[in-house]
């Protein structure tokens, strides 16, 4: 790659170009719709339009998949016609940038749709906030990504089939932050281990929504489970 660095920057840009153009060319529906809303809402007639923002949604998202399918079935033909006579490799970094991007088309086509919505309601705050998060997300999937490797490495899936030590792990089941099926994986990556899914507590405290008898239950449980814990440690 760092030999083809300035082919694979042009095949990006040409890309670039053409999903660009389609995303704000298509995206110009929120104009008008931000137009019509902004009417009703001065008017205050907002009610002669209540479906028109749900048919909106659905229109938009059916023409972005609609699109994005067509341009990254026929992106060759398509190419050919707007690019011209342009070298094999930067053909294919173009080719493959596009469809990876053609996949965010109808996401991007709903975002610029409620721009228009929230600007025809008079409150471009929303507008604000969805462009914080988009952002915000993107910063974080780049840093993953950058960091792709210390997160494979950190991840207990890649060496817990390592661990020879008889191992018990111990998780709540309405645990509202992690969820339990973190430590049956866990589990299943250990071969020496004893796992306990306990209905009785959450996160942090005693779970409250549960019968006595079903108490008792779940406490006999954990009794055998820290019996067996100690009987290996002693």
């Amino acid at each position: 790659m760092e030999e083809d660095s300035t082919i694979a920057q042009g095949g990006v840009g040409l890309a670039v170009g053409l999903i660009s153009t389609l995303i704000w060319g298509f995206a110009q529906m929120r104009t008008s719709l931000s137009s019509i809303i902004s009417r009703h809402f001065g008017q205050k007639k907002l009610d002669r339009i209540y479906t028109l923002i749900p048919q909106s949604i659905l229109l938009t998202l059916l023409i972005g998949i609609i699109i994005a399918l067509l341009t990254a079935v026929f992106y060759n033909p398509i190419a050919n016609l707007i690019y011209g006579n342009i070298s094999t490799q930067t053909f294919k970094f173009s080719s493959d940038y596009f469809i990876i991007r053609s996949f965010g088309l109808p996401i991007s086509l709903l975002i610029a749709l409620f721009f228009g919505i929230f600007r025809g309601y008079q409150n471009t705050s929303w507008a604000m906030v969805i462009s914080l998060i988009g952002g915000s997300v993107n910063i974080i999937l780049d840093m993953i990504e950058k960091n792709k490797d210390l997160l494979n490495y950190l991840s207990p899936k890649n060496w817990a089939k390592n661990i020879n030590i008889k191992t018990f792990i111990m998780h709540g089941a309405n645990d509202s932050m992690i969820p339990f099926t973190e430590s049956t994986m866990l589990a299943s990556k250990i071969k020496n281990s004893n796992v306990l899914i306990s209905f009785l507590y959450e996160h942090r405290e005693i779970s409250n929504n549960r019968g006595i008898l079903f108490k008792i239950k779940e406490i006999l449980k954990m009794i055998h489970f820290f019996a067996l814990y100690f009987k290996f440690n002693k």
